[in-house]
């Protein structure tokens, strides 16, 4: 699928403003994540932190918590991007402290693997394969099937790093 990101931002953009004009914050929290998303997928990675920040600090002030997950998801996403592994890392580790709060299984495995990642990048393979098995685990038993595979690529990827090159291999397929 072929985006348009210009026309995506231009909508978001007028809605941003209608949603200052009449103080909805909720709205504009909403709104400036998507606009952090439309630009992170197109790269521009500081604009779309900018955006994420100042929605994640209206969806605090709000007490938004699944609001305040989603964000803090994307921040994380924002720093392993801009190859900031221990920034990546906070915001995935007070993601699954949300997640686990609110006992959302799937959010719990999908910053499990966040932080699985950014353990990787980072050396920590222990923790790496530790936190990645235990995502992969949630996803099993959640029958989340897409998480399962990702849990897996990072853990091929992993393999990689730890010179297991059949066992990467293995995991690759299995993520298949």
């Amino acid at each position: 699928i072929q985006a348009d990101y210009a026309q995506a931002r231009e909508y978001l953009e007028a809605a941003l403003e209608l949603y200052r004009q009449g103080s909805n914050l909720l709205g504009e929290s909403r709104v400036l994540n998507s606009l952090g998303v439309v630009l992170l997928d197109q790269l521009d990675l500081e604009s779309a932190r900018a955006y994420q920040e100042q929605a994640l600090e209206m969806k605090r002030l709000l007490g938004d918590r699944y609001g305040t997950i989603v964000v803090l998801a994307n921040l994380g996403t924002n720093a392993i991007y801009r190859y900031e592994y221990e920034g990546a890392l906070r915001h995935f580790q007070e993601n699954l402290a949300a997640c686990q709060e609110i006992e959302d299984q799937e959010g719990i495995e999908t910053a499990l693997i966040g932080i699985g990642y950014c353990r990787m990048a980072l050396g920590d393979f222990q923790a790496a394969q530790k936190n990645l098995i235990e995502a992969a685990t949630i996803a099993t038993e959640i029958g989340d099937r897409a998480g399962a595979a990702e849990s897996m690529i990072n853990q091929a990827l992993l393999a990689h790093y730890l010179n297991l090159p059949e066992q990467g291999l293995h995991l690759a397929e299995l993520a298949r």
